[in-house]
């Protein structure tokens, strides 16, 4: 097994913002409550790697409750496979090899995203089709099958991610085409898909819900002379239970079935947030010839990039990114952001209180947009390290609630 780590343009995903102006308006009376309970550096949580096993930025990484345990998981798309664990044990209880051709072969393009409904249930997103599997990579169904109908660009529209659940037959999850640009796209940000008959839907969660500004920043975007890559949505929990914000909120919105249930403040009253426009500007697409690039200045106001809930719903977390530097990339020819400073928030959904830690970014693996090698277990949220002690294990720092 050999540990690598990959330098590639990030994929699109998942996008919108809020102004701070707007949002503060619509929170004013919200105000931080003082911190009664203590964060923590809990340490290295560790899961071993097989000899072919890797890690790399192209890794998607998952936690999961299923009949009350804990599992962590993560996919490897060079290796087509998941490995999956007991959270607890820190032991593998499965590998997952995908295969290439025959009955059971997953066409995949750069990513391996992935969604454990059960153990021996797991659905998988590729090119163009959902794929279900067992716990043996045997395909138990299809959908979308490319030999039966043309190319279809959104022909997985729901996205497979830790907010993603399965219903009465049915996906249900944020929407991989919610982007807006130059009045393309919706104003909604989940939808479903019925595994049976095919059926779509892309109406359940309206941006206006948790963007109050919504509509001035579409304008916003609309009226610009560049194609602006608008800001990430993070979504945690699940449709019928759902937790969302934006990267530049000072608050976290707490969703039942598509409508706002509770708003809370969750962000630090020393650092002001960007609003909208200062950052979409600083951020934009660019077409090339294989496809499109992010294009981000090295130096980014303070936003957030990451929200995380326990499985048990008591934490929600966030990773507030206060301060960027510039980082040459000789391959690429060009100077990226890199996290310089950055807070980690938490907030108890029982009691109310939030807290807060400083991070050492300097021995954590995080990004400057959207921090997927992070995962939160009922013990604490789980970041990626920056180096890895042995090639043989792959290795997260723990940052929770003190016992």
């Amino acid at each position: 097994m050999r540990l690598t780590l990959i330098s590639f343009c990030a994929l699109l995903a998942l996008c919108s913002c809020g102004s701070k102006n707007s949002t503060n308006e619509a929170e004013s009376t919200a105000t931080l409550t003082t911190k009664v309970f203590k964060l923590v550096d809990k340490g290295t949580k560790s899961f071993p790697l097989d000899f072919e096993s890797a890690v790399d930025i192209t890794c998607s990484f998952r936690l999961d409750e299923i009949e009350g345990k804990e599992y962590f998981s993560f996919s490897n798309p060079s290796t087509k496979s998941i490995n999956i664990y007991d959270y607890e044990k820190g032991e593998q209880i499965n590998k997952l090899k995908l295969a290439n051709e025959g009955p059971n072969a997953i066409n995949l393009l750069f990513s391996l995203s992935f969604f454990p409904h059960s153990l021996d249930s797991i659905f998988i997103s590729g090119f163009q089709d959902y794929y279900l599997v067992n716990s043996k990579a045997e395909v138990l169904k299809k959908l979308y099958n490319p030999k039966e109908q043309k190319y279809r660009a959104n022909a997985t529209p729901v996205y497979l991610m830790q907010a993603t659940s399965y219903r009465n037959g049915k996906l249900i999850g944020p929407l991989k085409y919610s982007l807006i640009n130059k009045g393309e796209g919706s104003s909604y940000f989940w939808g479903t898909i019925d595994l049976n008959t095919a059926q779509e839907t892309f109406d359940l969660l309206n941006a206006e819900t948790f963007i109050p500004n919504y509509g001035d920043m579409k304008t916003f975007i609309e009226n610009s002379s560049k194609k602006l890559d608008p800001l990430r949505v993070n979504f945690a929990g699940d449709y019928t239970d759902l937790v969302t914000s934006t990267g530049i909120s000072d608050s976290i919105y707490f969703i039942k079935s598509g409508k706002l249930n509770k708003t809370a403040y969750l962000s630090s009253p020393d650092i002001e947030i960007t609003d909208y426009k200062t950052y979409l500007s600083l951020n934009r697409m660019e077409q090339l010839k294989n496809g499109v690039q992010t294009i981000s200045e090295p130096i980014q106001p303070p936003h957030f990039a990451g929200l995380y809930q326990s499985p048990n719903k008591k934490f929600v977390y966030r990773i507030l990114i206060s301060k960027t530097k510039g980082k040459y990339y000789e391959t690429l020819q060009t100077e990226k952001p890199q996290v310089e400073e950055a807070l980690l928030l938490v907030y108890n959904t029982q009691s109310g209180e939030t807290s807060s830690i400083d991070l050492p970014v300097e021995e954590l693996s995080l990004r400057p947009n959207h921090n997927s090698n992070a995962f939160a277990s009922n013990a604490g949220l789980h970041i990626l390290t920056k180096v890895q002690a042995s090639e043989n294990r792959v290795d997260f720092r723990v940052f929770g609630v003190e016992d």
